[in-house]
């Protein structure tokens, strides 16, 4: 059965620790090398109108913009003009104009597609940053993505039927691992910025087995790394193989963000 205090968006990971299990629960590890980075910006008080346009089921754009300034606050050489209202304005129409994120209240295709993430997650960081990281598309596992965190890697995080953001797409940048004194027990949360609250919130891995199933590491170059960036990718997106996980994980209208 599941625990009420797994369905709620979690605040302070110790105590959600010891609300669900046999505590007392300490802070055992923590890698928050983005911290100090991230911004908390939401889709309703902060993106919800923009530009005069009211923009509906917006995860997936305020979860590439939470990415975008990120990157931007860590690296100089990403620096832009532009204002987070402008970076979402010009990546919410570019995910309308490409059919990666539909702007409905309401509908089987709204929100932002699970398929074209990564399309997606590259355009942006290329055209409105000027900076080229690795997106790699993963398997979700409490290993791989500490693995990625570890390596300072962004996540980009698809929800699947969560019990308190239901189909939902958001921005992972550090864990927090707590260790129960009387146990033994070991827990690790994800540190994300969720698109709802104006400050950090974490996702439970324990209780997130099937409903984080896929993620897109987002991974920059070593800052020694003075080779030329790749050139961008050309404007038209290049037909995903049958056989590519992204295919197979992610088709029909399941595969969006609400």
């Amino acid at each position: 059965m599941l625990h009420r205090a797994q369905g709620e968006k979690i605040a302070d990971p110790v105590a959600h620790a010891n609300r669900t299990g046999r505590g007392p629960f300490a802070v055992q590890k923590e890698q928050d090398l983005w911290g100090a980075y991230a911004p908390h910006y939401t889709t309703l008080s902060r993106f919800g109108t923009v530009d005069g346009v009211r923009w509906y089921n917006n995860c997936g754009p305020t979860a590439v913009t939470n990415l975008l300034v990120m990157a931007r606050r860590r690296y100089p050489s990403a620096a832009s003009p532009d204002s987070d209202l402008v970076l979402y304005a010009k990546a919410a129409r570019y995910g309308t104009r490409h059919l990666i994120y539909a702007n409905l209240p309401r509908g089987p295709v709204k929100g932002t597609s699970d398929l074209r993430a990564g399309t997606y997650l590259r355009r942006m960081f290329a055209q409105l940053l000027g900076i080229h990281p690795a997106i790699r598309f993963r398997r979700a596992s409490v290993k791989s993505l500490r693995q990625s965190l570890d390596r300072g890697s962004l996540l980009y995080l698809v929800l699947h039927a969560h019990p308190a953001y239901r189909n939902h797409h958001l921005a992972g940048y550090g864990y927090t691992i707590v260790k129960s004194e009387s146990t033994g027990e070991m827990r690790t949360y994800l540190k994300v910025s969720d698109g709802h609250s104006p400050a950090p919130r974490y996702l439970d891995l324990a209780a997130c087995r099937v409903t984080l199933p896929v993620y897109y590491e987002v991974r920059f170059p070593e800052p020694t790394d003075r080779s030329p960036p790749p050139k961008a990718a050309p404007l038209s997106d290049p037909p995903i193989p049958e056989s590519s996980p992204e295919k197979q994980r992610h088709t029909g209208p399941a595969g969006r963000s609400s």
